[in-house]
């Protein structure tokens, strides 16, 4: 596929790491926000804070509103005094969790919200009787911030593997 991918125009772009853990109790305590489960795509701002965070266009919030009460999903976000100012999901199937969606406004930035939030989902993970969970983050380089890969890390996963991303030369990120 590689070999491919480069002969028609493809380059490797940022890669994402992928991490896993099992399903412990986390060695970290809670850091002081709230988080709620969002069971309904009415009751918080769900799509919106994950659209903003990633810095999407306004649009794109319809794409991940609909995902709180899925089957198979859990939506969580995390209160900043009273305020959803962070979220994050994860896909439960067959023993294992996949996380993902996580996004902070940047308001909130570096108030404890996504450990706050791993925290809840590891617990959920376990309590569901998740054996295996999984999550990705841009790898970790020089010129880019790494808060995410950092959190991941201190929750208690382990590096599996680094997964590259392929993109059309010219737009290489």
């Amino acid at each position: 596929a590689e070999g491919w991918l480069a002969a028609n125009g493809f380059a490797r772009g940022y890669a994402w790491m992928k991490f896993v853990r099992d399903a412990h109790p986390p060695r970290f305590a809670a850091p002081a926000v709230e988080v709620v489960e969002v069971v309904d795509p009415e009751q918080e701002p769900f799509g919106m804070i994950a659209a903003t965070g990633f810095g999407l266009p306004a649009w794109a919030a319809g794409f991940f509103a609909d995902l709180p009460g899925r089957d198979g999903w859990r939506c969580y976000v995390a209160r900043v005094e009273g305020e959803a100012q962070a979220c994050a999901a994860m896909r439960i199937h067959d023993g294992i969790a996949e996380f993902g969606i996580a996004a902070t406004l940047e308001p909130a930035r570096g108030r404890g919200c996504q450990l706050a939030l791993l925290r809840r989902r590891i617990l959920a993970a376990a309590a569901a009787g998740c054996r295996t969970l999984f999550v990705e983050t841009g790898e970790r380089t020089p010129n880019r911030p790494s808060t995410s890969y950092r959190n991941i890390r201190r929750a208690g996963f382990e590096e599996a593997y680094l997964r590259p991303n392929w993109q059309a030369r010219g737009r290489i990120g």
